[in-house]
């Protein structure tokens, strides 16, 4: 994990909206950054966020290489993050929503 750069995709707690009270996502991401993870995150809705003495500032998901990183991890499937380009463009995806489901099976994405 360490040195790992990983993109987390949404920290909403849930699509579509931009509040984070509660949000699941805070802990992986902290628990990511503990590992040593160089972590970075995408939320169209959530400019920033402190997490475990870290402040981070989103990275625009349209500009975003996603081949550039060795994990990205889908946390919030908000409508915006497009579940072909995820499964085209990055090495290693796991997806927390089945986002990626209707696409079928791929041997690069993990659905939990």
């Amino acid at each position: 994990m360490k040195g790992s750069r990983i993109l987390a995709l949404g920290v909403a707690y849930k699509a579509g909206v931009g509040d984070i009270r509660d949000s699941p996502a805070l802990e992986i991401i902290e628990d990511l950054l503990a590992r040593g993870a160089q972590l970075e995150y995408a939320d169209p809705r959530v400019p920033q966020i402190q997490v475990g003495g870290h402040l981070l500032k989103s990275v625009a998901w349209a500009q975003a290489d996603l081949s550039a990183y060795d994990l990205v991890v889908l946390l919030t499937a908000h409508p915006e993050f497009e579940p072909a380009r995820l499964v085209r463009d990055a090495r290693l995806v796991l997806d927390t929503r089945n986002a990626t489901g209707a696409l079928g099976d791929f041997r690069h994405v993990i659905k939990i």
